[in-house]
């Protein structure tokens, strides 16, 4: 309902000879280098004492891990010259180096045009360099060879999986999560295993399908290895994109399209997570209502990040203890609006999205029609954490209203439904998900929450810990069905007003901005009614800035498009608490 598609991508891997299983030879070998990377490892976190910090920032109870050592000098290897099997290759061994000491390996594509990648990310390269100290390394980003040769000695040898024939099946999804078990292990098809065996790489399992090793198999041989905070949901179509993350965290990295509750793998999987206050699943699935209901019962909430790549770079900068973010665009309504007006504000869904404000975000944030009227967006709360490059970056690049011709300001509030995407209603840890909300919206000077229930009978079901919260000053409420059902209801508790939408400009399913703005221009104008305060959520797969401005470009006078921070204060000192 939510998400935009993205064309499947099609790769051609070409045919290789069969593998013989691992010699009790290469076993004794396997183990010899993993015990000596275990101890690499720990000689590096013993390294970061007393110098540099020995890891980057976490707040109090965050489900994200970090690295030994934060990012310092980045090898950055081309996309454009790796075929989908070697970006799983590179991917890998970029989480384990995070992993196992600092990262150091940051993919990027010099052709813009590649599925799967986006030009943005040189843009947060550039930010992590300016602001965070990284230094990139161009010098052998076109050469496979030269990078694996650069950090033979992490790699403690290959896991085998299928190739795409002509697809990628469950193999690669092992061993995506042996890679997460075993230190200094990478992923390879038959491929690239002439290449990884010039390097004197041993194969250390082969998990093709025809070995039978399974998932089930993973967390019988595996399980104690694996994150209780974090898991990986990632379709076996895009095995390049986030399985970096996956090792770095160590998540178990799973798959299925039918139904997660009518799986035994699925629910012994997402077991482990229960074991966590608050935990965390990264990717997305096909059905958006059956993964968060799903993932919210085992305490976890989604971040969808299936076309996430360099995720272990970015959570691993070098951020100073005392980091904060501060949103530049803050404004107080002075002068005082008159009696009769109808306020408006408009709210751009999906900023829980993880990979869309890594990915093609800026196609609507940097915009010409951007600045042309006041406009709110939504983000992610976890972003302080899982990429503050990308996140100080968007603060600093708001509009605030001092551009000629531009009076608009952007602001934000937390993306759905708080640190990150779960039903309130089947959060079984609802009071941890609140504190850690409010802790990291106070990181990120974020002062209202979107939430999204699956609740309509009683739609503020379970909000009580959320709303109590200090550094919570308001919540803009949607049901899952249609984010508008609510009709612009406003709802006090604890003091502090719960909002929904009025109507959606949701072009080809609920309005456009033309039948919006009619429907906007007959509303009530009464400054002390709960009736003259319309928000608006804009669905931004079917609607653009442009489409906004166009539906502010012909609301009548009376009318009153503000951010949210404004909206919330025009509330909150106008209308009577009922």
């Amino acid at each position: 309902m939510r998400r935009g598609s993205i064309p499947a991508r099609v790769a051609a891997v070409r045919a290789s000879p069969k593998l013989t299983m691992t010699t009790p030879t290469m076993t004794k070998m396997m183990m010899m280098h993993m015990m000596m990377m275990m101890l690499v490892a720990v000689l590096v976190v013993l390294a970061g004492v007393g110098g540099q910090p020995a890891h980057a920032k976490r707040i109090a109870g965050s489900p994200y891990p970090s690295s030994p050592l934060p990012a310092a000098v980045v090898v950055t290897i081309d996309d454009a010259y790796l075929s989908v099997a070697q970006r799983v290759l590179v991917n890998t061994l970029q989480g384990q180096l995070a992993r196992n000491g600092r990262p150091a390996l940051y993919r990027f594509s010099s052709n813009s045009t590649l599925a799967g990648t986006s030009q943005d990310f040189v843009l947060w390269l550039e930010q992590a360099a300016l602001s965070f100290g990284v230094t990139p390394d161009h010098s052998i980003e076109r050469n496979l060879t030269a990078v694996l040769t650069r950090f033979r000695s992490s790699i403690a040898g290959f896991v085998l999986y299928d190739g795409a024939n002509p697809s990628f099946g469950d193999s690669v999804n092992v061993a995506l999560s042996v890679c997460a078990a075993v230190p200094g292990a990478i992923a390879t098809d038959p491929t690239n295993v002439p290449l990884l065996q010039s390097l004197g790489l041993v194969q250390l399992y082969d998990v093709r399908a025809s070995t039978g090793r399974s998932f089930d198999w993973a967390l019988d041989t595996f399980g104690s290895a694996f994150s209780n905070t974090t898991i990986t949901f990632q379709t076996t179509a895009m095995p390049d994109q986030l399985s970096d993350w996956t090792v770095f965290s160590q998540s178990f990295s799973y798959f299925i399209t039918s139904d997660l509750n009518a799986s035994a793998t699925a629910k012994r999987a997402f077991s482990r997570l229960d074991q966590s206050p608050l935990a965390a699943l990264f990717g997305w699935g096909v059905s958006e209502n059956g993964l968060v209901g799903f993932a919210s019962e085992h305490h976890a909430v989604v971040h969808a990040a299936d076309w996430a790549i360099n995720l272990s770079v970015l959570a691993n900068l070098n951020v100073s203890s005392t980091f904060a973010l501060t949103q530049k665009t803050h404004a107080n309504d002075v002068p005082s609006p008159p009696p009769a007006v109808h306020t408006v504000c408009f709210l751009m869904t999906d900023g829980d999205n993880i990979q869309w404000l890594l990915t093609s975000f800026m196609a609507w944030y940097n915009t010409t029609a951007k600045g042309k009227t006041n406009l709110g967006w939504t983000i992610s709360p976890a972003l302080f954490e899982l990429a503050p490059a990308v996140m100080q970056y968007l603060y600093d690049t708001a509009s605030n209203g001092t551009t000629a011709g531009m009076p608009g300001r952007d602001f934000f509030v937390a993306a759905p439904s708080g640190l990150g995407y779960g039903y309130p209603n089947s959060l079984p840890n609802m009071a941890e998900f609140s504190t850690l909300t409010s802790d990291f919206m106070a990181a990120t000077d974020l002062r209202i929450v979107n939430v999204i229930t699956t609740d309509n009978d009683n739609p503020t079901n379970n909000l009580d810990s959320l709303i109590a919260e200090p550094n919570v000053d308001a919540v803009f409420l949607y049901p899952y069905d249609n984010y508008a059902l609510l009709n612009g209801s406003l709802t006090w508790m604890n003091g502090k007003p719960v909002i929904g939408g009025r109507y959606n400009l949701w072009s080809g399913t609920f309005e456009t901005p033309q039948t919006l703005a009619a429907k906007i221009n007959a509303l009530p104008r009464n400054i002390q009614s709960a009736d003259s305060y319309t928000l608006i959520p804009v669905h931004v797969w079917t609607n653009s800035v442009q489409d906004v401005a166009t539906c502010a470009s012909l609301l009548q006078a009376g009318v009153d498009v503000v951010t949210p921070d404004v909206f919330v204060q025009r509330i909150s000192k106008h209308v009577a608490r009922t």
